[in-house]
């Protein structure tokens, strides 16, 4: 995967301002939601905090401490927050690379848990091809995972037979 660089511009850098929280409020439009100025003014803010990093493929939204919105008071400065896209608008469930980009972006990221939450359908927010990690401090033990290290090295898929059934592993792309 290619280095992540920092950006230093957006859809919104040419729009003034108040354009910037009209864009927010058409959006919300196209989705059958009306929004106030101040609603999409809050919006904005929300869905522009941190540092956004791009590469060949990926865009992702990094918050850190303060930055990271969707989490209790208990845990405010105890995360980071990434948001992943791809740069092309289509989906990505490339494991690897999310861990990767963790490791990559977050901060002695190879040495801390992330998880990435499935909600209630009360609580679904499925608008783009956008997946968000939470990213928790070194030392801080989930109480579930794999708590051995057992890596597939190569790309692709090997398949096994045994007494006439068949066991796939593998990693990549089908």
């Amino acid at each position: 995967m290619q280095s992540f660089v920092k950006a230093n511009a957006s859809n919104y850098s040419d729009l003034p301002i108040k354009k910037r929280f009209e864009v927010v409020q058409k959006q919300a439009e196209q989705l059958g939601r009306k929004i106030t100025y101040k609603q999409a003014k809050a919006i904005y803010k929300y869905s522009n905090a941190g540092t956004v990093y791009i590469n060949d493929t990926y865009q992702v939204q990094h918050c850190v401490g303060n930055e990271v919105h969707d989490c209790a008071d208990s845990l405010k400065g105890q995360l980071d927050y990434l948001s992943i896209k791809r740069r092309d608008k289509k989906p990505c469930r490339n494991w690897s690379d999310f861990q990767q980009i963790k490791n990559m972006i977050c901060e002695n990221g190879e040495n801390r848990f992330a998880v990435e939450v499935y909600p209630p359908e009360k609580f679904l927010v499925n608008t783009s091809n956008q997946y968000h990690l939470w990213v928790f401090r070194e030392g801080v033990q989930l109480g579930f995972g794999f708590q051995d290290r057992f890596v597939n090295k190569t790309n692709g898929y090997q398949t096994v037979n045994v007494n006439g059934v068949e066991f796939t592993t593998g990693q990549g792309c089908i």
